[in-house]
């Protein structure tokens, strides 16, 4: 399951984009929160979770270094916050869960109070300037709705979420939350991730292909940055010495002397066990869309690669779209393999800004 939240903290609202998966231990979720006018990462969530929805880890990593991690111990959780100006530990007794900004958050003491049928859960909230305190959230249904989806309608549950008394409305479908009055909002698309792997001419490379966002910038390197989920277990994979992360592939590079034939065999049987079988999708050829602009050309392959330019953000903002090369007259624009013109044609049918639509911007007709 991946998607996009439009998240407000404070007075500042970011997208989240997410991947979260199942597993044979539990469930865990994956987001990277990013500004919304430059794409810059500002954080990362990782949370974890066993079959019972039980709390196993959190982890909030911020880019300039600082990182939380917190684990149960002992009847509480175990808080490690790790600063520029050094580190400390914190013990919060009496909970069981976490509470944070992140959406996943609502969603897994939702589900823990499903299967504990407790009326309550105890939690540590978990923000910055990270002073971990103990909360305690309510979550009581208030109605049920149909909600659209790609292809019909879903049942939705309204409830009312109180957090130490304080109050607000939510919507959950039964696989992930949509909205939470004044907190946030789904705004992306969420299905299952699809995947597929191609071998370079250079014997060193491996290359991935997936439809999940994997970055908003134009290449991310891991380490030290951390890939998200299950990319991040192909480091544990011998002779692969680090992965760099483009909008919606990833090179594996490997170690010089390793096999790569066995490296690909682990790696198919490792995304096959998260993702399904490896999809035989072949790329989609470039096009080319006349477009009233007469300025200098522009090369992008990342919203932070697009900078100020209007039209490349416009078109960074559509899933699927890989790269774009703006020249006068024209834009040429190349999907990500796992991507057809037909899904993205209906993607880009929305306002881009008051006075028209990228649709019309670069000459894609109506469906």
């Amino acid at each position: 399951m991946q998607g996009v939240y439009r998240v407000r903290i404070g007075s500042q609202e970011l997208l989240e984009t997410f991947v979260a998966a199942p597993g044979a231990m539990g469930w865990r979720y994956f987001g990277r929160m990013h500004e919304l006018d430059t794409g810059r990462e500002v954080f990362l969530v990782d949370h974890v979770v066993d079959v019972d929805w039980n709390f196993v880890r959190f982890r909030w990593r911020e880019s300039d270094g600082a990182e939380v991690v917190a684990i149960p111990s002992g009847g509480g959780v175990e808080v490690w916050i790790g600063e520029p100006g050094g580190e400390r530990k914190e013990f919060v007794a009496g909970v069981g869960a976490v509470w944070s900004a992140s959406p996943s958050c609502l969603l897994v003491v939702d589900r823990l109070l499903g299967t504990s049928k407790l009326g309550e859960v105890p939690a540590v909230r978990l923000e910055p300037p990270f002073e971990p305190r103990r909360v305690v959230v309510r979550v009581t249904p208030v109605g049920s709705h149909r909600v659209p989806t790609t292809d019909g309608t879903s049942a939705a549950r309204e409830v009312e979420v109180a957090v130490d008394g304080r109050r607000t409305r939510a919507l959950l479908r039964s696989d992930l939350p949509l909205q939470a009055d004044g907190w946030f909002e789904l705004v992306g698309r969420a299905g299952v991730t699809t995947w597929a792997h191609s071998r370079a001419s250079n014997p060193t490379v491996l290359r991935l292909h997936t439809s999940l966002e994997l970055t908003q910038s134009t290449i991310e390197t891991c380490p030290p940055s951390t890939p998200p989920h299950p990319l991040d277990r192909l480091l544990d994979i011998p002779g692969i010495r680090s992965i760099d992360l483009h909008r919606y592939r990833a090179r594996l590079n490997l170690l010089p002397g390793s096999d790569p034939h066995a490296i690909t065999r682990q790696v198919r049987e490792l995304l096959a066990e998260e993702w399904g079988r490896a999809s035989s999708k072949r790329d989609d050829s470039a096009r080319t869309f006349p477009m009233p602009y007469w300025g200098p050309r522009f090369v992008a392959e990342s919203l932070r690669m697009a900078g100020s330019q209007p039209i490349l953000r416009a078109l960074f903002g559509v899933p699927g779209v890989a790269e774009a090369i703006l020249e006068p007259g024209h834009v040429r624009v190349r999907l990500g393999r796992l991507f057809s013109w037909n899904e993205v044609g209906g993607d880009v049918q929305r306002p881009w800004r008051p006075r028209g639509n990228l649709a019309a911007m670069v000459g894609i007709p109506s469906l």
